[in-house]
């Protein structure tokens, strides 16, 4: 059953629905490379990672090592970041009770044991983007706080977002 209703009380054109969303998205998508950055810095690869210039080379990280093209500090940091990213991902937007019904699936303590590594991981990344996070703005930095608290929200909701407002306009087109 669809959790998108197909006649929104809204006025606004299905077209702006669409665009709307996909600028959720893909913001979302420059914060997810900023989130992997900062996971990378944080096991020696790289140093603060300014928001504002996303490497887009990120994404073919996976690919790449998949085909053995990375070396080892890379390819160690590329597997560790997307592994976090997916954890986070997954409890964020599949849900927590999603990924506790797949994890419980080899027994109650696997699960549980999950839940605790997921959230130690989950602090590790925030910390990671609190210590190498930083939007330069000016002559001075923004706190990495602010970076921090930023990414938390953009990687965590935004997809779900996007994708809710792309098929409230697909549904109203």
């Amino acid at each position: 059953m669809s959790t998108v209703p197909t006649s929104s009380g809204s006025k606004h054109h299905s077209g702006f629905f669409i665009a709307t969303g996909l600028f959720f998205c893909a913001w979302w998508l420059l914060g997810f490379m900023a989130q992997i950055q900062t996971n990378e810095a944080a096991l020696g690869w790289g140093g603060v990672v300014n928001g504002f210039n996303p490497v887009w080379e990120i994404l073919w990280q996976p690919l790449r090592l998949i085909l053995g093209q990375l070396g080892s500090i890379e390819s160690i940091a590329t597997f560790i970041s997307y592994a976090v990213e997916g954890i986070f991902f997954a409890c964020v937007v599949l849900g927590i009770e999603k990924v506790m019904h797949a994890t419980s699936r080899n027994g109650m303590l696997a699960g549980k044991l999950f839940l605790v590594a997921a959230l130690g991981i989950l602090i590790w990344n925030s910390r990671n983007d609190y210590l190498f996070g930083s939007f330069p703005i000016g002559s001075g930095d923004t706190p990495h706080w602010v970076f921090m608290g930023s990414e938390i929200i953009v990687v965590g909701f935004f997809l779900t977002i996007g994708v809710y407002f792309v098929e409230v306009g697909w549904h109203k087109a």
